[in-house]
């Protein structure tokens, strides 16, 4: 659990990070331009920093087998799931919309292979969390970022693709220096 960092390492994920910048709807629509923008991406960021540690943690307990690890993880992830539609549904009064329910099963379906190739991944090279961390984070703004463009026909202004390319070149820093 303890995994020597180099200054290589640093260097790609700072890499990561500006990747993550350059990542961020800048500006679609003139909807950013609120003083509270900066709040939402700092709260995922937290929340996925947060995810990966318990992730990790959780992968590292050899006496926890890997089903049960899988468990305990979607157990909470429903638990959390359930709060938020409740808060939706009893507190802010939102109505319930089965088109919405249908497309969160089958991002689901995608998070749930993301969460276990991850687990695995934590597994696999114990004494390597900032390559799993790196490499699964960046790896899905990169993949979603080609997904949009080639699923969805989305188009990557100039500093989008400017983030993919830095979020490939962290992880292969990461992973070979």
């Amino acid at each position: 659990m303890g995994e020597k960092m180099a200054s290589e390492k640093f260097l790609g994920i700072g890499v990561g990070l500006v990747a993550i910048v350059f990542s961020i709807g800048w500006n679609k629509n003139n909807q950013n331009n609120g003083k509270n923008f900066w709040i939402f991406p700092l709260l995922v960021f937290i929340g996925m920093g947060i995810i990966d540690i318990i992730f990790k943690h959780i992968a590292q307990h050899p006496e926890i087998s890997y089903m049960s690890s899988l468990w305990i993880v979607f157990t909470l992830a429903l638990g959390f799931a359930l709060l938020f539609l409740f808060y939706l549904l009893f507190i802010r009064k939102e109505s319930f919309d089965v088109k919405a329910l249908l497309f969160g099963a089958i991002l689901g379906v995608f998070n749930f292979g993301n969460i276990v190739f991850y687990m695995k991944a934590h597994r696999a090279l114990p004494d390597s969390p900032s390559l799993v961390f790196t490499g699964m984070n960046i790896g899905v703004i990169a993949v979603g970022a080609l997904a949009g463009v080639f699923l969805f026909k989305e188009k990557l202004s100039k500093y989008n693709k400017i983030g993919v390319l830095l979020a490939i070149i962290s992880v292969l820093l990461i992973a070979f220096l």
